[in-house]
This record gives C-alpha cells, structure tokens and sequence, in this order.
C-alpha cells in the first residue's frame, strides 16, 4: 500500500496521527478538516490524480476543550513547534506540518489568532469556512498509511457537505488575490466530494448545515459562490479542476461530469 502513495501523503498522515497520540483530553475537541478529511471520503484509487498533500487539518472546537494540558505543550511532545504563525506547527524531521484551526465564529477577537482562554491566542488560528465541520461531522476509524504501521485513532471527521463549504471559500478567498497553480487542487477536492458522494446525500449535508445558527451564514454564502464557480464552463471552479487533471483524463469529458453534478445538487438545494 505504501508503494502506491505519494511520499508526502504518508508523512502527512503520520504525522496526523503522532497528533492524535499524545492529544489526550483534546481528541473530542478536535475534527479533521482539509484534505485528508476529503481523502477519507473519496478513497485514495479512483481517480487519476492520487491524493497528496503536506499537512493535516483539525479543527478545534473551543467549547469542548480541556484547560490542560497546554496544546503547545501537547505539540511538542510530538515534536513539533509553533510557528509564528498562530496554530501552524511544523517539524524539523521530515518537514510535516499540522494546521490547529479554530472556526473564525468561535475564535472571538483579533485578526488571526483564536482567543482560546488559558490555551493563550497562538494555540489555534481563526478561519473563516470550517464552521460546519462542527456541525456536519462523524466518527471515523483513522489509519496509518504505512503497511507497517498499525496505529488506528477514532475521531470525528467532517461530513462531505461541511468541506465543500470550507473549500468554496477558502477558492473565494484566493480569487480576491491571483489563484495560482497549486490553488487547482481545492477545486479538484472538491469534484472528488461530488463524484464520490451521492447528490442527495451531499444536498441533506447542506440542508442541515443551513438549519444550524453556527453554519448557516457560511453554507449560504459558499453555496452563492459554489453556483457561480461550478455552475457552467466559464466558471472558474471549472476551471480548475480541468486545469490539475490537465494530460491525464479528456478535459471536456471532466468539465461536462463536474457541471453536471454541481447542477445536480445545485437544483437538490432549490432557492437558498
């Protein structure tokens, strides 16, 4: 299983789950997020494109998080150190990365670091998008990547619906500034969600998303944006995607599919 793996990805999950490991009373405050939460959802062998990617996402849920030990502190008992950058922690040894997020609508005051009480304000960062994913979420068994690694951790990860919403805006953000190449990938992620997951299972997510005081604004405004970025050739979702599969699958073929299941769960929702 190793073999087949993007390098990058193994370490990534390693990594994710060194986290896990040492996170004690933290593991009920935390969901996975990102990319690796899309993976999990979509498999890793069907699609042309395997997965990838450097980092692992948890949001945290401040509501649910214990006083001590010091997430810092937890960090650093799996070797990794905070950045300046509030809730990005790296690691000298093999370069991994875990991202400490904190939904923007929970993270109170400031402009990037969550105000986490006793945590401090650099534990976590704010993001604005993963707001569902403390609301659209269920407990997954979490495996190692490694044949030769049998670690397993059950923990909450975001439902398809709540990570559709995160990348739609986390694209919307970036078309404020020049989208680069690499941006491609979360527009791919989420074709991966729509192609893997049931329409209407994909349009229940949403509906209960748009019900909840916590997500509701950030569901509507990704689902406007979502519209607009997958609803037609010219739109810039579209795009992309088309752009990362580039040489590897017919490019109309691939616009034509991810079209026409965006109008799919586009017309499932109805008028939002």
């Amino acid at each position: 299983m190793a073999n087949s793996i993007d390098p990058a990805y193994l370490t990534a999950r390693k990594a994710l789950l060194d986290v896990l490991d040492v996170l004690g009373p933290h593991l009920n405050s935390v969901t996975l997020v990102g990319a690796q939460a899309v993976y999990v959802h979509t498999g890793e062998t069907e699609f042309a494109i395997s997965p990838f990617t450097y980092d692992a996402d948890l949001a945290v849920n401040p509501t649910q998080l214990a006083a001590n030990p010091k997430l810092v502190d937890v960090m650093r008992q799996a070797q990794f150190r905070l950045t300046e950058q509030p809730g990005l922690y790296k690691r000298t040894i093999d370069g991994a990365q875990v991202d400490l997020l904190v939904p923007a609508a929970l993270g109170g005051p400031g402009r990037r670091g969550a105000r986490l009480g006793s945590q401090g304000n650099k534990s976590a960062m704010k993001v604005r998008g993963i707001e569902g994913a403390l609301v659209d979420h269920a407990s997954i068994h979490i495996t190692s990547l490694d044949e030769n690694d049998p670690r397993s951790h059950k923990i909450e990860v975001a439902g398809p619906a709540a990570l559709i919403v995160s990348k739609v805006l986390k694209i919307a953000e970036r078309t404020q500034g020049n989208l680069r190449r690499q941006d491609d990938k979360d527009a791919f992620d989420i074709f991966r969600l729509l192609r893997s997951i049931k329409t209407p299972d994909l349009a229940a997510g949403v509906k209960n998303l748009l019900g909840n005081d916590l997500s509701c604004v950030v569901t509507t405004e990704a689902m406007v944006e979502f519209k607009k970025y997958f609803g037609d050739t010219a739109g810039v979702g579209v795009q992309m995607v088309v752009r990362h599969i580039k040489g590897l699958e017919p490019e109309d073929v691939i616009a034509a599919s991810c079209i026409a299941l965006s109008q799919d769960l586009i017309k499932s929702l109805g008028q939002l």
